[in-house]
């Protein structure tokens, strides 16, 4: 299950953010994405992935 967040951060939300920095796109959009994507990859019952999906949406 760590395993399995820690891959999903990197491929969603570091791999993005570098794309980001590189060619100065929307941040917001891959923010959609990965909350649009959370969801499948993470099951709700867990309440550490209800805290950082609550997170991230009140950043946004």
């Amino acid at each position: 299950m760590i395993f399995l967040c820690c891959d999903v951060f990197i491929s969603h939300v570091v791999v993005p953010l570098m794309f980001f920095r590189l060619f100065n796109t929307d941040v917001s959009f891959f923010r959609s994405i990965f909350l649009y994507f959370l969801p499948i990859f993470l099951p709700w019952k867990d309440s550490l992935v209800r805290r950082i999906f609550l997170l991230l949406h009140s950043i946004s």
